[in-house]
């Protein structure tokens, strides 16, 4: 009895892990257009990163931390498609829990984490990770792991944290 519940829990598991995985594939060809349309416009109108920034940038392994742009402001894009929009908003972007977010060579901050080293490191991982992955690869891994694990246990996000947990 117990044997077969748990061939059935590990087959619901399955079941609702491909389901979140082909959610992921459906979406990912608009969320990168939108990705790297956005990231396009942030660059024009980001500023570069202070020597401190460069520092920080060079000590968590961005391969060309000159590229970088800050932009710093009180909200952040959502896509405008209504289905990658209601997407973008369960994943909580745009929300007001979003402290900092990473596209591409862009970093966006909140005016309340502008000098947040913390939160800078952070977002510099998140650059370091696009720098190993792509922007396509990155943004198709970040998706399936905020599908399947959540935010706070992405590995990702893991790395993020621990990296700028020990780098002040």
């Amino acid at each position: 009895m117990y044997r077969n519940l748990l061939i059935c829990l590990l087959m619901a598991t399955a079941l609702t892990g491909c389901a979140k995985l082909e959610k992921v594939n459906h979406f990912l060809p608009a969320a990168l257009a939108w990705f790297n349309q956005t990231e396009q416009e942030l660059l024009a109108v980001g500023r570069p990163l202070t020597a401190e920034e460069l520092e920080i940038a060079h000590k968590v392994g961005v391969s060309q931390p000159e590229k970088v742009r800050l932009v710093v402001r009180p909200d952040f894009p959502i896509p405008s498609d209504p289905q990658l929009r209601r997407e973008a908003e369960r994943l909580r972007l745009g929300s007001d829990w979003e402290g900092g977010r990473t596209m591409g060579y862009a970093i966006l901050l909140k005016p309340e984490f502008a000098t947040n080293r913390t939160m800078l490191t952070h977002e510099l991982v998140h650059v370091t990770q696009i720098d190993r992955m792509g922007n396509e690869d990155f943004l198709k891994r970040y998706l399936i792991e905020m599908e399947l694990l959540g935010y706070e246990n992405s590995l990702m996000e893991k790395e993020a944290r621990q990296v700028a947990g020990e780098a002040f």
